[in-house]
């Protein structure tokens, strides 16, 4: 992911650093914001895209909205253990990682962004609001129509929706939350979940398991898919 200010590019690697994450004294359950500030498509694009990009995010929320997918991502502790803000961030509870997502604390706040395609990787580029641009990839899962396509599609946008968590109200300066970089033995050590990773394929299993398309057990999609990195599995045709 990257994050563009002005007209500097910062790539969060090996150099970035998260926002601490610190316990609330008492998660704000059902009075949070939500999962993620209204999105929106580009208004820019053409009308096929928009429409396109309108139908990924209210299926990306309406699954990421499900007591399913909240359930399955705190389950993710006992069986893969705790769950890192990046890959050398600090290792956070999944029951603090479900109440962030769900935007329950109030110190954390979701950027309002708009969504649009990108011609090549899955980037997340931010200046006064916020702007997701998806890859081309994603595009194409999505049109392809297939559950497992659709899937990847939904664990690439809702991995992205973690990227816009930011400390602090939404006039404050940015300050991420989640990332994926860390130092360079983050980036090598593959097996502690990281958050934005876990909460994609989190979506992806859930909505595998919604539609009856698991192969084999709900952990198994989550080995198999990544919770540290994404793996695609030939799942794009």
């Amino acid at each position: 992911m990257k994050l563009v200010f002005g007209a500097s590019l910062l790539l969060l690697a090996a150099c970035s650093v998260p926002a601490p994450v610190t316990p609330a004294a008492a998660p704000l359950r059902g009075e949070g914001q939500g999962p993620v500030a209204a999105p929106l498509p580009d208004p820019h694009l053409s009308a096929g895209d928009i429409r396109e990009i309108a139908d990924l995010i209210a299926e990306t929320q309406r699954v990421i909205g499900l007591p399913a997918f909240e359930r399955n991502l705190r389950a993710v502790e006992a069986e893969f253990g705790l769950i890192r803000q990046s890959r050398a961030g600090r290792e956070l509870s999944a029951a603090m990682i479900a109440d962030l997502y769900a935007g329950r604390d109030p110190r954390y706040r979701f950027r309002p962004v708009m969504v649009g395609w990108n011609s090549s990787e899955s980037t997340s580029i931010t200046r006064e609001g916020g702007t997701i641009l998806l890859a081309t990839n994603v595009r194409d899962r999505w049109r392809l129509g297939t559950v497992r396509s659709r899937a990847l599609a939904i664990n690439s946008l809702a991995h992205e929706f973690a990227h816009t968590l930011s400390r602090g109200p939404a006039e404050a300066n940015i300050d991420f939350v989640f990332t994926d970089g860390g130092s360079l033995l983050g980036w090598f050590s593959r097996r502690a979940p990281v958050a934005t990773y876990t909460i994609g394929t989190v979506a992806q299993c859930t909505f595998l398991e919604e539609q009856m398309a698991l192969r084999g057990s709900l952990f198994d999609c989550m080995r198999r898919y990544g919770l540290s990195s994404f793996r695609t599995y030939g799942d794009d045709g």
